[in-house]
């Protein structure tokens, strides 16, 4: 049974339908339109069939919604199945630069010929697992329109947007211009990288030099260091620490991540000491004694290059911000933490992640692994006129 009817007060027609599970469903055609809104009805009986029939049909009016309200519909909905706050609004935001630099009205309008141009225009000039994070955050939406009852789209689009890739294909793409850690000799010369205009000292000396010593000292990643307040920092605990709660951890466990370096603690000190003299916005004490963390694209760029490091070396491998979280991780490895150590530091769900991405002990020198070995060198013998023993005598 299905029908077209109007509510006093209410110029929509309003259509009445019986869904796939025999639930009787009214909603509004958002249109004055009697032919219009016959048509919708025809469309909506259509696909009630098709998803009786097993497939998997979308709702004709909702997939018509206004697409900015469904990304805050799916934000919310990800916090209620317990992601983590600050990583629902990343997805929810970038989300919305695709809406907002694409013009999309309504989730009909996200296709796969859609995402591949906006990943080979406006996310051109980003790393490519960034350009990866942006799909996988579309990805994730579109599987949630189709866990909607009725779904709000037909497919997912987006993993027509990452093609599949033979594994010569995906292991040259990894490793092309893929993050690496700072080496035992970059360190130092990244915190000795003091600027040479006078003027600028101060910044570098009180904020800028004892960030970096944070950064690589505790392996916090960017978003986490921007949002840490000076109540969480505990200096005057016997074992000083900060005290990060869970909202503001990728993982969703809070984490006391202790400050056992010297070098660390006097840079806490220092960036706490200072935080009334610095603002993010309106010259007003934020309370933030991290915040905000330097450009990528030109503060810490201009300070790897005052230092020597080049931001990609000879085998494609680059440094950024992030590079200082490596660093920490891979500090730990060579200090012979165990990788669940390491894991817990790091704040990361799988071990995995840790073993691949962070623990590159290769990229920082192998000198260490081969400490011990016998040297190839031959070995002479006195009593034999000086002719080596693995060389045999003529």
């Amino acid at each position: 049974m299905s029908n077209l009817y109007k509510r006093a007060g209410s110029p929509n027609w309003i259509m009445r339908f019986t869904d796939e599970h025999g639930k009787d469903i009214r909603r509004s055609t958002r249109t004055k339109n009697h032919t219009a809104a016959q048509l919708m009805l025809a469309e909506e009986v259509r696909n009630v069939e098709l998803r009786r029939a097993g497939i998997n049909a979308p709702s004709a009016v909702a997939s018509r919604e206004d697409i900015g309200k469904l990304a805050l519909r799916f934000e919310a909905d990800q916090l209620r199945a317990g992601i983590a706050p600050r990583w629902a609004k990343q997805q929810r935001e970038k989300l919305q630069r695709l809406i907002r630099e694409r013009g999309i009205r309504s989730i009909n309008e996200l296709t796969a010929d859609l995402l591949i141009d906006y990943r080979d225009r406006e996310l051109a000039g980003l790393a490519i697992g960034t350009q990866e994070k942006y799909i996988l955050a579309v990805s994730s939406f579109c599987k949630w329109a189709l866990q909607q009852r009725p779904p709000l789209i037909a497919a997912n689009p987006a993993p027509h947007a990452m093609p599949r890739q033979t594994r010569r294909q995906a292991s040259i793409r990894k490793y092309q211009n893929y993050r690496r850690p700072l080496t035992e000799h970059e360190v130092p010369r990244l915190l000795g990288a003091e600027p040479e205009l006078a003027y600028m000292r101060p910044v570098w000396h009180r904020f800028r030099k004892p960030l970096y010593t944070v950064a690589m000292g505790t392996g916090l990643r960017r978003e986490t260091l921007e949002e840490i307040v000076v109540e969480m920092i505990r200096l005057d605990a016997p074992s000083p620490f900060i005290a990060i709660p869970p909202e503001l951890m990728k993982s969703g466990r809070p984490l006391n991540m202790p400050l056992a370096d010297p070098a660390v603690r006097d840079a806490v000190e220092t960036l706490v000491s200072h935080a009334y003299a610095r603002s993010p916005k309106h010259r007003k004490y934020t309370g933030r004694p991290f915040a905000p963390v330097p450009d990528v694209s030109s503060t810490f760029n201009a300070d790897l290059e005052r230092a020597g490091i080049p931001l990609i070396d000879a085998l494609g491998y680059r440094v950024d911000f992030h590079s200082l979280r490596q660093t920490f991780g891979t500090r730990l490895a060579l200090a012979g933490k165990s990788i669940f150590e390491v894991a817990e530091l790091m704040d990361h769900a799988s071990i995995e992640t840790t073993r691949k991405l962070y623990a590159q002990v290769g990229l920082t020198g192998n000198e260490h692994r081969l400490s011990g070995v016998p040297s190839l060198r031959l070995v002479r013998d006195e009593d034999e006129n000086n002719v080596p023993r693995s060389v045999p005598s003529v």
